[in-house]
């Protein structure tokens, strides 16, 4: 979908201290091997006390504040998350309206895994063209307890705690939003559930999340070539979508903003998106030193392009999400 007087006007981040790869391989939580497989530095981790929705307000309020927005001039907050965040039969977004203030918003949560945050982007885009409200708050953070999941034990990615948020506006900004798109391949739902009954999952005292062991019961009966074609399908379906829409070619993208995964899994995106794009041209280098931050990547790549001054005037900006189900969305921005 293409956009017209739509524009990110303000991006924040709220990171807890990290801890590098080098002491969870000393600690026996992470091997050498997928050390140098995955190429990950460290990973951000929140300390005792930190909580979800209080990173993703500090974060929110930083968007706010370089968006010139007053909270109570938001039309739109979503919220993005992987983890409940809290207790169950709560609300996590109403608790960041609270905090902001935002009292006359609409809001909601969208759970979308890991593309939860760029689904957030392209709903909010449809309601701020559909609607009188000139500003959309996008929230997304995650912390992924030990007693809940190890971070390290994975390798197409390292988990990290964190929230990112993204302001968009109608009436100017940092970046205008050029356009939109959104893939999905439901046959790869079970990817990330391999033989979990669906229905109630209480989880178990001292039962952890095993994604490994659950992707590979469903490769046992589909087979891993055939899953890995339909993942890059999915990337290059939605890529070519959105190029197509603004009659530009890959080589036109300047930045590409991926989620935070490891390093073999971005080269083999960028084959499907843009085979002559190399490492550099994405946010490889800050990713790997926070780890996946759930919905929460896109944001927080492209505040870390926006704060280190690596964008000009006329860039084009590829961000590009993913989320087990399996979706896929990607939105390209051009930097005012």
């Amino acid at each position: 979908m293409r956009w017209r007087d739509l524009y990110v006007s303000g991006v924040g981040v709220a990171l807890p201290g990290s801890v590098s790869a080098r002491q969870a391989i000393a600690e026996g939580l992470y091997t050498r091997e997928q050390w140098e497989a995955g190429g990950m530095l460290s990973a951000a981790v929140a300390a005792e006390g930190d909580t979800a929705v209080d990173l993703a307000v500090t974060a929110a309020r930083e968007a706010l504040d370089q968006g010139r927005c007053r909270a109570g001039d938001l039309g739109l907050i979503l919220h993005a998350s992987l983890l409940a965040g809290g207790p169950d039969i709560w609300n996590p977004a109403s608790y960041i309206q609270r905090e902001l203030v935002a009292t006359h918003a609409f809001v909601a949560g969208v759970r979308d895994a890991s593309n939860g945050g760029m689904a957030s982007f392209e709903l909010a885009a449809a309601y701020l063209s559909a609607r009188p409200v000139g500003f959309a708050l996008l929230t997304a953070a995650d912390l992924w307890p030990a007693c809940y999941l190890n971070r390290w034990h994975y390798a197409s990615c390292v988990f990290g705690d964190g929230a990112g948020a993204l302001l968009l506006s109608r009436t100017g900004g940092f970046a205008r939003v050029l356009a939109t798109a959104t893939a999905s391949d439901p046959e790869l739902e079970a990817l990330s559930r391999g033989a979990v009954p669906v229905g109630t999952y209480p989880p178990r005292p001292g039962e952890t999340i095993d994604l490994n062991q659950r992707a590979a019961r469903y490769l046992e009966t589909h087979g891993r070539e055939e899953t890995c074609v339909r993942v890059s399908r999915g990337f290059g379906t939605v890529v070519h979508d959105l190029l197509a829409q603004l009659g530009m070619e890959p080589r036109d993208i300047d930045r590409i903003v991926t989620a935070h995964v490891a390093r073999d899994r971005i080269r083999d995106q960028l084959a499907a998106i843009c085979p002559d794009c190399g490492l550099e041209r994405t946010t490889w280098e800050f990713a790997r030193t926070v780890g996946h931050l759930g919905a929460a990547d896109q944001f927080a790549g492209l505040h870390h392009l926006q704060r280190s001054q690596s964008l000009t005037p006329g860039d084009h900006v590829l961000l590009l999400g993913v989320g087990v189900g399996f979706t896929w969305s990607a939105a390209m921005l051009e930097v005012t």
